[in-house]
């Protein structure tokens, strides 16, 4: 199930065209995200964001929802220890930088990365 589940983020994932574009190892770095334990139990207490596959950035609503979860401080942790470079990549068709909204769910969710969860 895993290995479709990341097997499926490879096809539907392609890097920006733009001169600002991931190199592939980040794309592979966020395959693993999908594997992650937290992911579905946050998604579940995300106010409706989309984290499979994402359709955008998060509203202020949903990352207050997410900043309350347990399991989305986690992910979030998890996906800032993948320490994102500042790059675009691009879920079907949708261009995110992975860096700004990690950066966003640190500050917002006052997350310390040095910190175990």
């Amino acid at each position: 199930m895993q290995f479709a589940a990341t097997v499926l983020f490879l096809i539907t994932i392609s890097t920006a065209a733009a001169e600002d574009a991931c190199p592939s190892t980040e794309v592979v770095k966020f395959a693993g995200l999908y594997a992650n334990p937290h992911l579905h139990p946050c998604q579940k207490d995300s106010a409706g964001f989309s984290l499979v596959p994402p359709m955008g950035y998060p509203t202020k609503p949903q990352v207050k929802a997410m900043c309350a979860a347990e399991a989305c401080r986690a992910l979030i942790k998890d996906t800032l220890a993948l320490k994102p470079a500042d790059c675009y990549l691009s879920f079907s068709g949708v261009k995110l930088n992975a860096h700004k909204m990690a950066s966003t769910f640190r500050e917002a969710c006052d997350i310390d990365t040095d910190k175990e969860h």
